[in-house]
C-alpha cells in the first residue's frame, strides 16, 4: 500500500507539473470580419518573361496596369460597398464590366475567420476558423464578338449553395440557416524536450463543412487554367555579390513538391451535393473544301 500510495503522489506531480507548463503558455487570438470578400483569377498571366533579360517586358507591365485601372474604376462603389447574397445577380453585370477575360471568381459575404495560437513548452498549437454566410464561385468564360459590341458571356456554376427560406422549384426542401462555408483548421507541433525524445511530425486537422451545394465539374478546366497550376518565374536571379541580397526565393514560384514528414487529416461534409459533369463533345464534322 505504501508503495502504490508513493506511486500516486509522483504521478499527481507529474501532473500538476505538466498543468502549470500549460497555464504559463502564450496565447494570442486574431479576429477578422469582412462585410463581402470578392476574388477573381485570371485564366491567362498578362505578364511576360523576356528570354534575353529574363525580367518582365515592359509592356506586359503597362497592360497589367491597365487591366488592374480598368477593374477597379468599373467597380467603383460597388468594391468599397459591402454586399449579401441578393446582390451575387447584380455582381455579375457589374464584374463582366470590370473584367472581359476569362477567370474564376469567388464572392462570399460576410466573412468572418478567428485564430489563435498558443505555445507552451512541449507543443506549439494554432486553430483557425473561417466562416462564411453565403458563398458563389462561378467560371466565366468570355468570347468577343466582332458583330457586337457585346461580348458572349458563359458562366460555369462552379460552386452554388441554395438560398435559405422557402425552396425553389427543384431544389432540395431541406434549406439551412447555417452558414454556406465553415472551415476549421488545426496544426500541432510537438517540442522534443531533450535530444534523446521521439520526434513527432507536425499533425494538421482540416474540416469542411458545405450546406446543401451544387458543382459543376469541366474536365477541360485543367487546359484552360495552366498558367496558374505551372506558374513561371517573375524574375531570373543573377549571381548574388557580397552585400546583395539573394532573391533565389523570391524568383521561383512556390516549390509544391518539396516533401517533409507531415501528416494532415482533411474531412469534407454536407448534407446534401449535386455534382454535375461536363463532358466537351469534339466537332467531328468534315471541313468544307
Amino acid at each position: 500500500q505504501a508503495h502504490t500510495s508513493q506511486h500516486g503522489k509522483k504521478k499527481r506531480k507529474g501532473q500538476r507539473t505538466r498543468i502549470d507548463s500549460d497555464v504559463g503558455a502564450e496565447e494570442s487570438r486574431l479576429h477578422v470580419r469582412l462585410s463581402s470578400l470578392a476574388v477573381v483569377l485570371l485564366h491567362e498571366d498578362i505578364l511576360i518573361v523576356s528570354p534575353e533579360t529574363g525580367q518582365v517586358t515592359a509592356s506586359s507591365l503597362q497592360q497589367m496596369r491597365r487591366v488592374a485601372d480598368q477593374f477597379f474604376f468599373r467597380l467603383g462603389l460597388f468594391a468599397a460597398s459591402g454586399y449579401g447574397k441578393k446582390d451575387f445577380e447584380m455582381a455579375k453585370k457589374i464584374f463582366l464590366e470590370a473584367c472581359q477575360l476569362n477567370h474564376i471568381r469567388l464572392l462570399a459575404a460576410p466573412v468572418i475567420m478567428e485564430s489563435d495560437e498558443k505555445r507552451s513548452l512541449s507543443s506549439t498549437v494554432v486553430g483557425a476558423v473561417l466562416t462564411a454566410a453565403s458563398v458563389e464561385v462561378l467560371e466565366c468564360l468570355v468570347e468577343k464578338v466582332a458583330s457586337s459590341s457585346q461580348p458572349v458571356v458563359e458562366y460555369v456554376e462552379l460552386l452554388m449553395f441554395e438560398e435559405a427560406g422557402p425552396s425553389r422549384e427543384g431544389a432540395s426542401q431541406l434549406v439551412s440557416t447555417q452558414p454556406d462555408l465553415r472551415v476549421q483548421m488545426k496544426h500541432i507541433t510537438r517540442i522534443r524536450s531533450n535530444i534523446n525524445a521521439r520526434s513527432r511530425p507536425p499533425h494538421t486537422d482540416i474540416s469542411i463543412l458545405l450546406q446543401n451545394c451544387s458543382m459543376e465539374v469541366d474536365p477541360s478546366i485543367v487546359d484552360r487554367i495552366s498558367a496558374v497550376l505551372n506558374p513561371r518565374p517573375l524574375c531570373t536571379p543573377s549571381t548574388t555579390l557580397p552585400g546583395h541580397v539573394d532573391l533565389t526565393g523570391i524568383c521561383q514560384p512556390m516549390d509544391l513538391t518539396a516533401r517533409t514528414e507531415r501528416k494532415t487529416d482533411l474531412k469534407i461534409s454536407s448534407p446534401l451535393v449535386v455534382l454535375k459533369i461536363r463532358f466537351p463533345i469534339p466537332d467531328l464534322r468534315p471541313l468544307h473544301v
